[in-house]
C-alpha cells in the first residue's frame, strides 16, 4: 500500500462552516426546561419517600433479646 493512499497520510481539508451559537431564547428555553425537569424530579422523589415510609410503617419492629441486654447491661456494670 502506497503512503499517499492511507487516509491518515492525507491533508486535513479546510471545511467553510459557520459555527453554530445558542441565542439567547433557545438559552432561556433550555434553562426553564431544567428547570421545570428539577421540579419534577423532586415531586418524584417526595412522592417515593412518602410511599417507602408507608410501606416501611408496616414492617414490624425486630424482637428485642431479653437475655442479651441483660447480659450487655451486667457486662457493663462489671466493667
Amino acid at each position: 500500500m502506497n503512503k499517499s493512499n492511507n487516509i491518515m497520510d492525507q491533508p486535513i481539508p479546510k471545511i467553510h462552516v459557520s459555527i453554530l451559537k445558542p441565542t439567547h431564547l433557545l438559552i432561556k428555553i433550555v434553562s426553564s426546561l431544567k428547570y421545570l425537569a428539577i421540579k419534577v424530579v423532586d415531586k418524584v422523589n417526595i412522592k417515593i419517600n412518602d410511599f417507602l415510609n408507608w410501606f416501611l410503617s408496616y414492617i414490624p419492629e425486630p424482637r428485642k433479646n431479653e437475655i442479651n441486654e441483660r447480659i450487655t447491661r451486667f457486662k457493663d456494670q462489671f466493667n
